[in-house]
């Protein structure tokens, strides 16, 4: 039998302070990181401040993550993709796919495929799934195709695409800069480094959409958008009965205040919550109503006077009945400032000019007033505002239009194909005259800036500081992994699980436990905890350590079974109404055959 470099080796049972800190510290940041306790940027914080702390790291490694390349990388391709999708280059894109797909849902699947992840491969993904969610939504509903059938793709083809490319998606560069401070002799991937793989995985990944998506993606279920005339969801909404209104002193309606598009589901009496309605017991003036009803029948409520806005949730004098106010859906982001926030305490109607109308929570009966409430990844806001109002909290709040009447989701601006010639030379830079990836991303957005293609203002809007933030406690926190001697520790119990197991059967192991993590924390945060351990691997087995790297890299970004462990797919999951089960199903299938692809074509490409 063939000797291998790790047997024999047995692990120390003791942990060593160190170990025991950095163990706690990482068990502290996996605890902010998936609770959502407090915001992303808080969390990250926290992060780096423990980190400190430890004295295991000198205080300049502490902060190395905000001068790393993979920050400042990132940082510059969020203000290039907003320079893109800003400049109305993708307009002819959009509206083409309106008069391809032609009320058939094949030929919608395959426009998407097309598009799709080619754009995903050199923009982030995630405001390539915004700009085209609504744009889908509404084919959707011209054509009657089911839009469950299209969205799970559209998150699926966006991650496919990213891992292409080493700007395709944060994870790359995130695992590109562990790897450069963790190898000595390692200067970084090419640009296109990843594509032999990623070409591959990507086509299965397609093919298994098209052959498996007909039957496992769900048909018959509304989705939530574009708030359509017939059959809409209902939302939750809390309103307080006037002095004045004809409600008072007389009990509910039955008739009208129980059918399936307008139902009273509680009465709010100071602090007296009466679950179902007292239907025999009269109304009283400062009575609140928990309502569940369609958004017309919420604003034909409000705007017949029996009712009024919650104090706190509308400006104070506002009209529901206003015409030139917008009423749109928006969903918050997994990094919006909202997430965890109760409705009152989000403060739109006093900092944003937007009243909170209703809230629609999937399979939710709320039992407690809507000021109360937290909003959650999944939650959608029908809001009432002013079109400029609604896209400055868009941009800044980190929230997804759905729809709103009359709404065009982009529109054109002076420079269309200005964002494009930089981005091709960024990538051309790096890719032929070899120039580092965040030098050449510097200069260009320098180049779009100098151009006027987006404004200063909207470039920095355009900053996700919790990735960004995420990023510069992510690279101090692997090198504590790794400094602390935690790292080889587990590398040396995953040696010894896999016995004399092939380096393929490690590399398959390293992908699987990267893959299953990354379903429920971030794909940064899972490369950062795996990819140190990766390395360990490697040079315990005495072979390079890059193909277990990249087995990283592509798990952490592969995240197909739950709708939580990545952000397109948190998008999709409030847009199509679907359920947890929905992408379990349809992601099953996907994962296993993308993961085999993945674990046969890596050491093809990089040879042991």
């Amino acid at each position: 039998m063939l000797d291998m470099p790790w047997q024999g080796y047995e692990t120390s049972s003791a942990l060593t302070p160190d170990q025991i800190i950095t163990l706690a510290v990482l068990a502290g940041a996996l605890v902010l990181f998936c609770t959502s306790w407090v915001r992303l940027e808080i969390a990250s914080l926290i992060v780096i401040g423990a980190t400190a702390c430890t004295g295991i790291l000198q205080p300049e490694e502490v902060f190395l993550g905000f001068s790393n390349p993979a920050t400042i990388t990132i940082g510059c391709m969020f203000i290039l993709s907003a320079a893109v999708m800003r400049s109305g280059v993708l307009v002819p894109l959009t509206n083409g796919l309106l008069r391809a797909s032609r009320d058939s849902e094949w030929r919608l699947l395959l426009m998407l495929i097309v598009t799709i992840p080619v754009l995903s491969a050199f923009i982030n993904n995630t405001p390539v799934v915004i700009l085209m969610l609504p744009v889908v939504l509404k084919v959707c509903e011209r054509s009657g195709i089911a839009a469950t059938r299209i969205l799970i793709p559209l998150s699926f083809l966006s991650m496919l695409g990213g891992t292409c490319t080493l700007i395709g998606t944060s994870t790359n560069l995130l695992i590109d800069a562990v790897a450069r401070n963790s190898l000595a002799e390692f200067d970084g991937f090419d640009m296109f480094a990843f594509l032999p793989v990623g070409l591959g995985i990507a086509a299965v990944g397609t093919l298994g959409l098209l052959l498996m998506g007909r039957f496992l993606l769900p048909v018959n279920r509304h989705p939530a958008g574009f708030l359509p005339e017939e059959a809409p969801h209902n939302y939750m909404t809390e309103v307080r009965v006037q002095e004045s209104s004809p409600l008072v002193g007389r009990p509910l309606d039955r008739e009208r205040f129980a059918s399936e598009d307008f139902r009273a589901i509680a009465v709010i009496r100071g602090e007296r919550l009466m679950a179902p309605p007292p239907w025999n017991e009269p109304i009283e003036a400062g009575d609140c109503l928990l309502i569940n009803a369609t958004p017309n029948r919420i604003m034909e409520l409000l705007a017949s006077r029996d009712a009024e806005s919650l104090p706190g949730l509308s400006q104070p004098g506002a009209d529901i009945r206003t015409v030139n106010l917008q009423i749109a859906e928006l969903i918050p982001l997994p990094v919006s400032p909202l997430i965890n926030q109760s409705v009152l305490e989000a403060h739109l109607h006093r900092d944003w000019n937007l009243n909170i109308v209703a809230v629609q929570r999937q399979r939710h009966h709320f039992r407690a007033g809507l000021k109360k409430l937290k909003l959650r990844v999944g939650d959608i806001l029908l809001v009432q505002g002013g079109e400029e109002d609604l896209e400055r909290a868009e941009r800044q709040l980190s929230l997804v239009r759905l729809q709103s009447r009359g709404i065009q989701p982009v529109a054109p601006g002076r420079h269309p194909a200005g964002p494009l010639l930089v981005l091709a030379g960024v990538v051309s830079a790096t890719t032929l005259l070899h120039v580092p990836i965040m030098i050449s991303a510097l200069i260009g957005v320098i180049a779009v800036l100098l151009l006027r293609i987006i404004p200063f203002q909207a470039a920095t809007a355009s900053l996700d500081t919790g990735v960004l933030l995420l990023l510069a406690a992510s690279i101090p926190l692997a090198q504590l992994f790794e400094s602390s001697g935690l790292a080889t520790r587990c590398a040396d119990m995953v040696l010894s699980a896999c016995g004399s197991a092939s380096p393929h059967v490690v590399l398959a192991f390293l992908y699987i436990a990267t893959n299953l993590l990354t379903q429920a924390i971030s794909n940064n945060g899972t490369a950062v905890l795996m990819a140190p351990i990766a390395i360990q691997i490697g040079e315990a087995l005495g072979v390079s350590p890059i193909p277990m790297v990249l087995a990283v890299a592509y798990g952490a970004s592969c995240s197909f079974l739950t709708p939580i462990g990545y952000q397109t797919n948190a998008i999709v999951f409030s847009a199509g109404g679907y359920r947890f089960g929905d992408f379990l199903r349809i992601g099953l299938p996907i994962t296993a055959v993308v993961g085999t692809t993945a674990v046969l074509l890596i050491p093809k490409f990089f040879p042991f």
